[in-house]
């Protein structure tokens, strides 16, 4: 028996109407899942893009903030009707605020399994100057 108080009466109904919502959203609203942690002399993030490869994949520092985009084709698939998509994800655009000042200088990066991983080597802290009161 339902309630005069069950809005939705299927529990996953409202998951559904999300997840339809997010299939149909356009890219940019699309994330990629992204882990960014510290050793004591580089920065590490790691970003999961299973069945990309590196030639679809961009990388560019700016400052503080690591830009990671990719872009493929993705061909549509003839014959088939399909009740759920979700592995479509054709482009993307990730802006990753990193912890620490780094250099541009010996950035390495590699895809490996599906896993993007991208080390930066941190910047010496400088010193601070005295400043003399007149």
């Amino acid at each position: 028996m339902t309630s005069k108080f069950d809005f939705f009466p299927r529990p996953n109904a409202l998951v559904e109407l999300l997840r339809m919502l997010d299939d149909n959203a356009p890219f940019r609203y699309r994330r990629v899942p992204v882990d960014v942690h510290e050793t004591g002399q580089e920065v590490v993030v790691e970003a999961d893009l299973p069945g990309w490869k590196k030639e679809a994949l961009s990388l560019r520092l700016a400052g503080r903030v690591l830009h990671i985009s990719g872009t493929r084709k993705v061909g549509e698939q003839t014959g088939q009707d399909y009740f759920r998509s979700e592995r479509r994800l054709s482009e993307f655009n990730e802006e990753v605020e990193l912890p620490a000042t780094v250099l541009d200088q010996n950035i390495k990066a590699r895809l490996e399994q599906g896993v993007l991983v991208i080390r930066l080597q941190k910047a010496q802290r400088e010193e601070g100057q005295e400043i003399v009161i007149e």
